[in-house]
């Protein structure tokens, strides 16, 4: 469940062992709410994970949304991904999309930021899903 005001942008490559991350891996990126690129122990803290409220300085105390949430399953020769808008664990918005390898932008209505993190996420899945394959 990612920050709904994470824009992720590149993974973390300099993270050894890095957490399990709602979006499949860590990425640095932009905080939509503070118009500017986090610091690294924030990014690592705070974007990648939600429900920040309260601990970090940029969240907005009237934020509608805590965290997103994804997953995603092979249809069409992409991914459907379905999404989740979530405040104190309870669901307040869902919907889906279609995400193809060789579209852009994905296949459906969604907000900016769900399709920013959920496409994220979905390269991420496919590439794992593709990574199991070959094994």
């Amino acid at each position: 469940m990612a920050c709904p005001y994470f824009r992720p942008e590149t993974p973390i490559a300099d993270w050894p062992f890095p957490p399990r991350a709602p979006l499949g891996q860590p990425y640095d990126g932009i905080c939509s709410a503070a118009g500017s690129r986090p610091p690294a122990s924030t990014v690592r803290e705070c974007c990648n994970f939600g429900y920040v409220r309260g601990r970090c300085p940029s969240f907005p105390e009237d934020a509608r949304a805590d965290a997103h949430r994804f997953t995603a399953w092979e249809s069409n020769g992409g991914l459907r991904v379905v999404w989740v808008v979530e405040r104190d664990y309870q669901p307040v918005e869902y919907g889906e999309f279609e995400w193809r390898p060789d579209a852009d932008p994905p296949r459906g209505a969604a907000p900016v930021e769900i399709l920013i993190q959920g496409c994220a996420f979905a390269r991420w899945a496919w590439r794992r899903a593709r990574d199991e394959a070959r094994r």
